[in-house]
């Protein structure tokens, strides 16, 4: 089974493809809408004024299964680590991390 995203240009298409659906030809299937993280990501990546705070990011369920993927206990402790820096308000803001990081490679 292949899955291609349609655009319908003539309001014609839409009902002969409801017809092609209703004869089991073909099988409509509603956009899948983003998830909570994913949207997150996104405005991020927009650096938009409406970044989320650092309170708003371990509101995020982010957790996989075990199965999946099997950390190290030292990536472990890290990331122990760093969850209890950032509850703590040790997190170092964004606009500071740039200017660290720049002045650092400007060294170089």
């Amino acid at each position: 089974m292949e899955t291609i995203q349609i655009e319908i240009v003539n309001p014609k298409a839409k009902s002969l493809i409801q017809n092609l659906a209703k004869m089991d030809i073909i099988r409509i299937m509603k956009e899948k809408t983003k998830s909570e993280f994913v949207e997150l990501l996104d405005r991020f990546r927009m650096h938009s004024e409406n970044a989320p705070s650092f309170e708003e990011i371990p509101s995020f369920d982010c957790n996989v299964p075990s199965t999946k993927y099997k950390l190290s206990d030292f990536q472990k402790e890290r990331i122990s680590l760093g969850r209890d820096q950032l509850k703590n308000g040790e997190a170092i803001p964004n606009d500071e991390l740039v200017s660290e990081i720049d002045q650092w490679l400007s060294t170089k």
